[in-house]
């Protein structure tokens, strides 16, 4: 169906001019910001003209003073991944004038350099065994603890440890996991074997040179299939990374000698030739924390009043 003339509208409009009546002097404020804190920067002017009008703020945020150059308009030449800003919130009281006060909020957003996470399982029959009466590298469990006449000594060689060499330690543990529920109670002691680039256990390792370092690991009863978490083990780490002959990426090997345990007081723990994802686990967490630098962050801010013209007709 034909729409009639009736149904069509015509609207006839006018662009509305502007033009700027004011311009405020530029003001410049610098402050230098630790990380995670607020600084408000605050710019506040006053048409002092009577009359109603728009504003319009031009705003630059710099990380360094800059002695020369235009104004960016609501805008920055810093990395914004390094910062949060809000604003500007307008706060505009009545009084001689119209007082405005612009309020922008800077946070030093930059974060601390956090230490890194290592974790490495025992990768090959030959990296894990025990010793009683003779050393073992094949069978299904490591032992710790004693027999009725003799104590054991259970060994672990991680491969491919990547830490550089003389690097902070902030912590280190070996986590092992029981094969069955032990009600027996153990005492024994930690050290690290002290070689730059520990060899493989296919032979008797419990020979080879100690760490200075050790640590008692006392625990149990034990749960099957329950981690046991030795205690923080670093100070051996740190004395084996600051070895001269370390770098990073060689083996590192740990023997752990009973202690004084009870005559038949042992528990077993899954080796590599038993389950290989249950054998142990060396996690260490290594590098120093550096924190988010501070930002020396400079505010420049300039306000236009803007205000209809009146030699034309607003439609």
């Amino acid at each position: 169906m034909r729409k009639s003339q009736r149904d069509f509208i015509v609207r006839s409009t006018k662009p509305r001019n502007t033009q700027i009546i004011h311009v405020t002097d530029t003001i410049e404020k610098s402050a230098t910001l630790a990380a995670g804190i607020d600084t408000v920067f605050e710019m506040t002017t006053s048409s002092k003209l009577g009359v109603p009008v728009f504003i319009q703020e031009d705003i630059s945020l710099f990380e360094s003073s800059l002695s020369a150059g235009n104004l960016i308009p609501n805008g920055a030449n810093i990395d914004m991944s390094d910062y949060q800003i809000m604003g500007p919130w307008r706060e505009q009281s009545d009084g001689d004038g119209k007082n405005i006060v612009s309020k922008v909020y800077v946070r030093n957003a930059g974060v601390a350099s956090s230490a890194t996470d290592f974790s490495k399982r025992i990768a090959a029959s030959v990296d894990d065994g025990f010793i009683v009466s003779s050393w073992g590298y094949t069978g299904t469990t490591t032992v710790m603890g004693a027999a009725a006449s003799s104590p054991y000594t259970a060994g672990y060689r991680f491969n491919s440890v990547t830490i550089p060499q003389g690097d902070t330690i902030n912590s280190a543990t070996i986590k092992l996991n029981p094969i069955f529920d032990d009600s027996d109670s153990i005492l024994t002691k930690i050290y690290g074997i002290d070689e730059d680039d520990t060899a493989d256990f296919s032979s008797d390792p419990t020979g080879r040179t100690k760490t200075t370092a050790s640590v008692d690991w006392d625990f149990g009863p034990v749960t099957q299939d329950i981690i046991v978490t030795s205690p923080d083990i670093s100070t051996i780490v740190k004395e084996i990374v600051d070895r001269g002959g370390w770098v990073s990426g060689n083996d590192m090997g740990f023997l752990v000698l009973d202690d004084g345990s009870t005559s038949n007081n042992n528990i077993s723990f899954d080796s590599y030739d038993g389950v290989p994802d249950s054998a142990a686990l060396l996690n260490i967490n290594y590098g120093a924390v550096v924190p988010a630098p501070d930002k020396t962050v400079l505010f420049r801010g300039r306000t236009r009043y803007i205000a209809s013209r009146n030699d034309v007709t607003i439609v």
